[in-house]
């Protein structure tokens, strides 16, 4: 029997593919929240959960401002500051920051003319004498040197001003890679990308990982800064998903780290508009054929929430009374809506795509309740085979329910 009761949620619930499932799994490690019908390939458990996310007091109307608000700090933890929301004074607290730091660090590290600086620049010229005509090869030489110039000859070795002055907004370097020439900005930009190569590669060993620290956090301030808002403080997901592919190298092929994963969680599980909006009739219609399938009465909201309102659904199939009234199908509803947001059938759907599971909460909570109650919990085992010549009281409930016939469950007119 249980075997069937079994078979009955997985067929309500439904299936994750093994990708959906990791970036859910990122999700939440992110603090977004997943709901089981995000990932699952289930219409009934979607079409479920959009019913009745329409439906006013459901319990999904703070999902979005939640989702927001996790995806907005993690947006600011990524560029070292705190809050749930972005906004312009946030940003110019980043900046600010950031800015004192590099000043501080490029102080405090004298540059080194190493061999793989060398080497960069050897590649660049050769390059650029292919790619360049005399005119514009004459114009990158002389920027050059000017970068050259700066090294103590007898120390291969720049002070740590210098190097600021050379890349600083308004510089030679920074005017040529910003210029109309799009051959000249490309080679500025390598010579730009040498040099500070060189400058990471010789700050201190205290300062080094601070150095990459920063870069990293100035990195996501520069991405996020065209989609600020002056006022609300929100970053629009689809947004921030093109932003950060346009910036990063691979995304296609799995990288870009933490600004990455962050950025394709946004794009599959953020926030979302509309949510909340009034019911028709036919959207309450539907909310109460879910409470039917889910147990609407009364005495069964009762038995399963003793154990835990997130196995609610695990009830489908077996006898149902009939709603009787509106009110009893809102009750249902609401009921359904606790099963369809719970982070345990979400979790779930995530184990059984990864194979992750082990004896996990849900099973566990049954475990206990077939202790105490079992006659609430016979028709909700999802996973623990029976013991053989199991005479317990929970298996008898659970033969009893097996050889009867389930009920048709009542509508509403």
């Amino acid at each position: 029997m249980r075997s069937d009761a079994s078979g009955t949620f997985n067929r309500l619930t439904g299936s994750a593919s093994p990708e959906a499932a990791a970036l859910a799994r990122r999700a939440q490690e992110l603090g977004l929240p997943v709901r089981a019908a995000e990932i699952s390939d289930s219409p009934l458990l979607r079409g479920a959960d959009t019913a009745l996310s329409k439906v006013p007091g459901m319990g999904y109307g703070g999902i979005d401002a939640a989702k927001q608000a996790a995806l907005n700090g993690q947006i600011a933890g990524l560029m070292g500051e705190n809050g749930t929301k972005i906004t312009p004074a946030l940003m110019q607290s980043a900046k600010t920051r950031l800015g004192q730091t590099f000043d501080r660090i490029e102080k405090n590290t004298w540059v080194r003319q190493d061999n793989e600086f060398a080497g960069d620049l050897q590649t660049i010229f050769r390059d650029a004498s292919e790619a360049l005509d005399a005119n514009q090869l004459g114009k990158l030489q002389k920027v050059f040197r000017g970068i050259q110039g700066k090294f103590d000859p007898a120390t291969s070795e720049m002070e740590g001003s210098a190097y600021q002055n050379l890349t600083r907004k308004g510089s030679p370097l920074d005017l040529m890679q910003g210029g109309d020439d799009s051959s000249l900005s490309h080679f500025a930009g390598r010579l730009k990308t040498a040099l500070t190569g060189a400058f990471e590669r010789s700050a201190p060993d205290d300062l080094a990982a601070e150095l990459r620290q920063a870069r990293n956090q100035y990195r996501v301030m520069k991405v996020v800064e065209p989609l600020v808002q002056d006022t609300g403080g929100s970053i629009d997901p689809a947004a921030f998903r093109a932003a950060v592919a346009k910036a990063t190298d691979g995304m296609a092929y799995g990288r870009g780290g933490d600004l990455a994963d962050l950025a394709r969680v946004a794009q599959a599980f953020g926030p979302r508009e509309g949510g909340g909006a009034t019911a028709s009739r036919d959207t309450l219609g539907m909310a109460a054929k879910i409470a039917a399938l889910t147990g609407g009465a009364a005495t069964t909201a009762a038995g399963l929430k003793s154990v835990a309102p997130a196995l609610t659904a695990a009830a489908a199939g077996y006898a149902v009374p009939s709603l009787g009234s509106a009110a009893a199908g809102f009750a249902g509803g609401r009921i359904a809506s606790q099963v369809l947001r719970s982070p345990a059938l979400t979790n779930r759907l995530i184990d059984q795509a990864l194979g992750t599971g082990q004896a996990g909460p849900v099973n566990r909570l049954l475990g206990a309740a077939s202790r105490s109650a079992p006659e609430t919990v016979a028709p909700l085992y999802l996973r623990v085979q029976p013991a053989a010549n199991d005479d317990s009281k929970g298996n008898r409930l659970a033969e009893f329910l097996a050889s009867r016939t389930p009920q048709r469950a009542g509508m509403l007119p």
